[in-house]
């Protein structure tokens, strides 16, 4: 009996102590889930292919608020999802880009919107759907007799970007004299913040002809002045492109026509 009762006592303050930590452990957890710790399941997806098809092995996800860019992670293409953890509370657009090991340009990018995390909580954002990482083209043009556009009289431009294949790729009609329209506002838009011309954005990379028609009004069947040039457009830099206008021959062989 007596070595029963020296043996009982020390149990309980270990189970005591254990009790503490446990419950010292859970209100740490408490705190940093009111502090912010909220989390975002991404997955993504290339369409039609895979990882290894499309020579792609690393990923970045980006949270955007506002424009800003406001957490990164790391995360590997063949796992197909990742968590993000640390999260605060609020609204963000989800951006996911992917890299190939060889190279530090993105390969391929996508993103999705609206995706709200809750205080503490754990939302799975919908599934990312990457499409090659696109460039752009900074368009100006001028009169090969340096006139401005209203003395050229001149008052409206037809701007076609087409790719080597002869597929039109963007199209715009837009006054002679445009205003700057640059909207870097959006996630992964920053490299468009340099334009001074006419941007056109979201092109794939590679070869492109930019064809531009004047006209002395908006609605005229035929044009006045025309001009071409070929761009080369990378992942994520503008390529400045110059055309210069010339007055359309006559003749029935006349690009004009």
């Amino acid at each position: 009996m007596q070595g029963q009762l020296t043996m009982s006592p020390p149990a309980r303050p270990r189970l005591g102590r254990l009790a503490l930590a446990l419950a010292l452990l859970l209100l740490t957890l408490g705190c940093a889930e009111d502090e912010g710790g909220g989390a975002i399941d991404v997955s993504w997806s290339i369409g039609g292919s895979t990882c290894n098809q499309s020579g792609v092995s690393k990923m970045l996800v980006s949270l955007y608020v506002g424009g800003e860019v406001v957490k990164t992670h790391g995360a590997l293409c063949i796992d197909g999802t990742t968590r993000v953890s640390g999260v605060e509370a609020g609204t963000y657009v989800v951006e996911v880009t992917a890299y190939r090991a060889d190279s530090p340009d993105p390969a391929y990018v996508g993103q999705v919107s609206g995706v709200s995390v809750p205080k503490g909580g754990l939302i799975t954002a919908p599934e990312v759907e990457l499409e090659e990482a696109p460039g752009a083209i900074d368009l100006q043009w001028r009169f090969d007799t340096g006139q401005l556009c209203r003395f050229a009289g001149v008052s409206w431009v037809t701007v076609g970007v087409f790719d080597i294949a002869g597929r039109r790729a963007a199209q715009r009609e837009l006054p002679c004299d445009p205003e700057p329209e640059v909207a870097t506002g959006e996630p992964g838009s920053s490299y468009l913040a340099g334009a001074t011309g006419v941007v056109f954005d979201r092109l794939l990379p590679g070869g492109y002809t930019v064809n531009v028609f004047a006209f002395a009004e908006a609605g005229d069947a035929l044009p006045t002045h025309y001009g071409n040039a070929d761009a080369t457009v990378s992942v994520y830099k503008l390529a400045p492109v110059e055309v210069v206008l010339t007055a359309c021959p006559e003749g029935d062989d006349s690009p004009c026509l």
